[in-house]
């Protein structure tokens, strides 16, 4: 049984492949080698929270990440025809992912400002509904057959094609990327700003 846990300030996607890795017994860490960029705007007078920028990751840096520092890839599934195809679609795989129109979960619906596409760790299906994890609860959430046919869009699996990655390797492209954002980021000038700012005891 998959276990789900709550990554603080992570997106959908991202929620679903930290919690895949940490299923897998991985720690999750090095899907975020892009995103050690900051920028803080300096001549706007307003709160630091509104002027501090981190940069994430886009969904083909992350899934480049876990592919090339874990050794897992993804594989797209359509939508099924039938719930028959949908429960053994469901049974063959151990880490499954549903990405589903926001307006078709119910949970999500009340909040302003979602993205138009959501997506849920699979856990399970049944006839009344498809069984799953996103990261605004650690409570396990349900959509309806009702629900799925309003928006399910398609399924991504994910499965180890690389029992070992070379560390030396990933530890090079990890200094590599750190020279990059450092020379093309303004990282050491963005980092001193910050640490200004809360010195002075910024918002």
């Amino acid at each position: 049984m998959l276990t789900n846990t709550i990554i603080k300030n992570a997106n959908c996607i991202e929620h679903v492949l930290c919690n895949i890795l940490r299923n897998m017994g991985l720690d999750y860490s090095m899907l975020f080698t892009d995103s050690w960029s900051i920028f803080v705007d300096k001549d706007t007078p307003l709160p630091l929270r509104d002027r501090l920028d981190i940069y994430h990751p886009g969904y083909y840096e992350l899934f480049e990440n876990l592919k090339g520092y874990y050794g897992v890839d993804k594989e797209l599934y359509a939508w099924p025809d039938n719930y028959q195809e949908l429960q053994a679609l469901v049974d063959a795989h151990e880490y499954l992912c549903l990405r589903i129109k926001t307006a078709a979960c119910p949970w999500l619906i009340a909040i302003e400002g979602m993205e138009e596409y959501h997506y849920l760790l699979v856990t399970g299906v049944d006839g009344s509904g498809l069984y799953g994890y996103d990261y605004s609860s650690v409570s396990m959430k349900k959509l309806s057959l009702e629900n799925l046919e309003k928006g399910a869009l398609e399924f991504l699996s994910f499965h180890k094609i690389q029992d070992k990655v070379n560390t030396q390797e990933y530890e090079r492209d990890v200094n590599r990327k750190l020279r990059e954002k450092a020379e093309t980021h303004r990282l050491s000038e963005n980092i001193c700003l910050l640490a200004e700012e809360l010195d002075d005891g910024a918002d």
